[in-house]
């Protein structure tokens, strides 16, 4: 029930399950196996808190509050100083034990831990009961690194941690700005290189092509001059690619004509004597 309270604590303030926190992990060593305790059972606390990148802390919600509800329910003052006195004893017992589990130590780098565990009770009656009857319960508990906790006091500090995550947020969405801002300026520069040499490249196309021009001229070795030249010669125009600027060289007489077959047929052979 403490377990499930805390996390609709934890989410409530906007925090995300694998995100900013994690529920029940398996606490391992350094040399990355689980870590178990003088039971033999592995040390899973209830949450661990990402007060933001690095930086994290554990809650545990295990707290008995049975003797709590024995002492509000019992209808005889003496059994009701019986029943706190057996809830404060429970209160100082997990105390106890969460400072010998020294979670904390068990961070592994980068992530550096907060030096202490968060004790949730999720009963603020419970929680003030005890420290009526002990007011220095607190302070003794934090001297073993154990802060207590009831809903009004965490609800607060998950409050200082969200506004965290907020400013996180905005701080990667700032470096994702600029990494997006440096990839476009990038993106231009080879974008004009490419221009530039699309440019050398169409001048030097048409440089090619008033070159080939020239050679159309019909002056001097054009290849029109030299075409008009075997024309004259005998070649025959196309029919299909005609050259239509051909240019007279007078200086080349055209052959004649041949002359046209009669149309009567081939001249008979003579007669053999």
């Amino acid at each position: 029930m403490g377990r499930d309270h805390l996390e609709e604590l934890l989410s409530s303030q906007g925090l995300t399950r694998g995100v900013h926190f994690d529920t029940q992990p398996v606490i391992r060593g350094t040399d990355g196996k689980p870590v178990k305790n003088e039971d033999g059972a592995m040390m899973r606390p209830d949450v661990i808190l990402h007060l933001d990148e690095r930086r994290e802390v554990i809650i545990d919600s295990k707290v008995s509050l049975t003797a709590y509800v024995d002492y509000v329910n019992a209808e005889k003052e003496a059994d009701r100083q019986v029943f706190l006195k057996a809830h404060l004893e429970s209160i100082r017992k997990h105390v106890k034990e969460l400072a010998a589990k020294d979670y904390a130590s068990y961070i592994q780098s980068p992530k550096v831990a907060a030096g202490y565990v968060i004790m949730f009770v999720p009963n603020m009656g419970a929680l003030w009961a005890a420290l009526r009857a002990e007011p220095d319960l607190w302070r003794k508990a934090a001297d073993a690194n154990v802060y207590m906790a009831d809903e009004q006091t965490l609800y607060g500090a998950l409050k200082i941690v969200r506004m965290t995550w907020t400013q996180v947020a905005q701080a990667q969405n700032h470096e994702k700005v600029y990494e997006l801002a440096n990839e476009m300026i990038d993106r231009v520069g080879i974008f004009l290189q490419k221009y530039e040499g699309l440019g050398k490249a169409l001048r030097k196309a048409s440089d090619e092509y008033e070159d080939g021009l020239k050679k159309l001229e019909p002056q001097g070795q054009s290849i029109l001059n030299t075409s008009g030249k075997l024309i004259k010669l005998g070649a025959k125009n196309s029919g299909k690619h005609p050259i239509k600027a051909l240019i007279d060289i007078d200086d080349i007489p055209a052959l004649p004509a041949p002359e046209e077959a009669s149309s009567e047929g081939p001249a008979p052979e003579p007669e053999n004597e």
